[in-house]
């Protein structure tokens, strides 16, 4: 028999969602779209229409959205949210496509504060995990706060031929692919 811890109404599982807020950049044929959620593959589903509540401007271009890239390690939603405010609010906000949005990212990655009223940066020890193979510019520094997930960076020629490495025309020469997890 299985038991669920429940709390004033609320189970154990729905405690652990609530803290477990992610920020997410999907990708598909060039468009991107950035945005936080408890339940990031669900949410994937939903811009991709393969269930509903997907956001229109993802709808109005789906199927095919791919996870690029995930935040955690958010305490509660609020901070998500304020995560997410911050790296849509990093100029230049009419600039799109992969590459401003990873500069986009790494920008707030580095900031002290990423809102006026979020907390210290360095107090929320967040992990980035990389979901597709992506170039990254040579200059991708982010705090030590901050953990890469895969940690392994790969020469961009080691790729697995089956991989595909999304258009980096905009970045500098200098790059380096993640393998696909």
């Amino acid at each position: 028999m299985c038991k669920t811890l429940i709390i004033n109404n609320i189970s154990a599982f729905t405690i652990a969602r609530m803290n477990n807020w992610a920020f997410y950049i999907i990708e598909n044929a060039g468009k991107t779209y950035a945005g936080v959620s408890p339940d990031p593959k669900r949410r994937l589903r939903q811009h991709n229409k393969e269930i509903s509540g997907g956001a229109k401007y993802t709808t109005s271009h789906a199927p095919g959205w791919k996870h690029v890239c995930l935040v955690h390690g958010f305490e509660n939603k609020i901070q998500a949210m304020q995560f997410e405010w911050a790296v849509k609010h990093v100029p230049p906000r009419n600039k799109g496509g992969l590459s401003w949005r990873m500069k986009k990212l790494l920008a707030v990655f580095n900031k002290t504060k990423w809102t006026s009223k979020s907390p210290y940066a360095n107090s929320v020890p967040l992990s980035i995990k990389f979901e597709l193979p992506y170039c990254i510019p040579t200059d991708w520094q982010t705090p030590t706060y901050i953990t890469l997930d895969p940690p392994e960076m790969c020469d961009p020629h080691e790729a697995a031929a089956d991989h595909e490495v999304l258009a980096c025309s905009e970045l500098d020469h200098h790059h380096h692919t993640l393998p696909e997890a």
